[in-house]
């Protein structure tokens, strides 16, 4: 029994001089595996884009989508961007009042006028343009 532990320990230290680093790398991964370690661990050192360029494309794209429209014992309901809306507000400097309906239209007070935004429709605000949803513009 203590023979066989000599030889194993003896087997141990001289196969001990002859690793390195890099075959024990290669011993646990492929070559190919090894590559793509390295390269998540470089891109998680650099640095990430900053979110100035989401915000810049956010401006760009600063839209109001009137989506539903709701007749309420108080008046209307109104949806715009995925939130609805029943009182007076304030969205991107743009004035809304869903109690001053006419015609099926939400009118709304911009900087340049009064623009009507029928159900449905998409208002540009940088550009000012009242537009159908599928145009750009």
């Amino acid at each position: 029994m203590k023979s066989k532990l000599i030889i194993v320990l003896c087997l141990l230290l001289s196969w001990h001089g002859s690793v390195t680093a890099q075959n024990l790398e290669r011993l646990l991964t492929s070559l190919q595996q090894r590559e793509q370690i390295n390269q998540e661990r470089l891109q998680a050192k650099m640095p990430k884009p900053s979110k100035k360029i989401e915000t810049q494309n956010a401006i760009k794209d600063r839209r109001l989508s009137f989506e539903a429209l709701l007749k309420t014992e108080k008046g209307y309901s109104v949806w715009l961007n995925g939130r609805m809306y029943d009182q007076k507000n304030f969205l991107m400097g743009i004035q809304i009042d869903p109690n001053q309906m006419y015609a099926n239209k939400l009118w709304l007070k911009t900087s340049s006028g009064t623009r009507a935004l029928a159900l449905g429709q998409v208002y540009w605000i940088d550009q000012d343009k009242v537009l159908e949803p599928y145009e750009k513009p």
